[in-house]
């Protein structure tokens, strides 16, 4: 039993890290269309983040 508690508790926090580093990446491509000028591009990435 604690075996599956502690192994769903690294899954979660594996999973978060993995949202954040997606997360990050999305409002990396948002700035990049942002410093080019395409601004619905940029929109589109940030709606991706939330």
């Amino acid at each position: 039993m604690a075996d599956q508690r502690k192994r769903q508790r690294t899954e979660s926090m594996i999973k978060l890290a993995n949202q954040k580093k997606e997360s990050k990446l999305w409002y990396e491509e948002a700035n990049s269309h942002i410093k080019v000028g395409n601004l619905s591009k940029a929109i589109f990435s940030y709606n991706k983040v939330s």
